[in-house]
């Protein structure tokens, strides 16, 4: 079960990642949120993450599984959280693509 701190975090992340995008004034489906990363994913955003495959691709069967089951929404939620992590980590590295550690 995700945290409300976790829920909290994350409804700011969206909130800064959606100013970002041109549709700023609604929230994003999970679907949309999946182009939105896989958008990313094209740009090459993520090139130099070995965990992002997985996790896009976690995501994908969360999205199906709700699919079958509506109520299995919470593990869709849980693998943004993921996503958006690995993003953080991204955009917080130096410009230079160094790691900072």
């Amino acid at each position: 079960m995700v945290s409300n701190d976790s829920k909290s975090r994350l409804k700011h992340l969206e909130e800064a990642f959606r100013h970002r995008q041109t549709k700023c004034e609604y929230d994003y489906t999970d679907e949309e949120w999946l182009g939105v990363f896989e958008q990313w994913d094209a740009e090459g955003m993520f090139q130099n993450e070995s965990d992002f495959p997985a996790a896009l691709d976690n995501y994908r069967q969360g999205l199906a599984e709700v699919m079958k089951d509506p109520g299995a929404r919470h593990h869709v939620t849980k693998r943004r959280v993921e996503l958006f992590l690995i993003a953080i980590r991204v955009a917080q590295r130096p410009a230079d693509g160094s790691s900072s550690k």
